[in-house]
């Protein structure tokens, strides 16, 4: 089969419209890390693999060390120092943004209003 060119589906389209059922995949990696593990016996493969983990941090390899931590204790909550001016409009005051919405809220009523009153005169 040749090399599709351009969209294979209408724009709009979805081609898998029902998407992946969600929690498909998680319920799927606890089914599979309930089983046996091939590695170590009388585990679970969920068991290995926490057992991996602990001893990874225990030998101090800091990705380790911070999975075991998220994990157990829950992440750190971060802190963000914003200085300065956070605007999506640099440099228009809250007064001035307010007064150019109000005067286009304004002016869209005065259009809406303008297309009624056409309307009308049409019938």
């Amino acid at each position: 089969m040749g090399k599709v060119v351009g969209r294979p589906f209408p724009k709009g389209v979805s081609g898998n419209p029902g998407g992946r059922p969600k929690g498909s995949l998680s319920k799927r990696l606890v089914e599979a890390g309930q089983k046996a593990s091939a590695t170590r016996k009388g585990m679970t493969r969920e068991e290995a693999i926490a057992e991996r983990v602990v001893q990874d941090a225990e030998n101090g390899e800091i990705d380790a060390i911070k999975f075991y931590a998220e994990r157990t204790e829950g992440k750190v909550a971060e802190t963000l120092n914003l200085q300065g001016e956070v605007s999506a409009f640099p440099g228009v005051s809250d007064a001035q943004l307010l007064a150019r919405v109000s005067a286009a809220d304004s002016q869209q009523r005065n259009v809406s209003r303008k297309a009624g009153n056409r309307k009308e005169n049409l019938h």
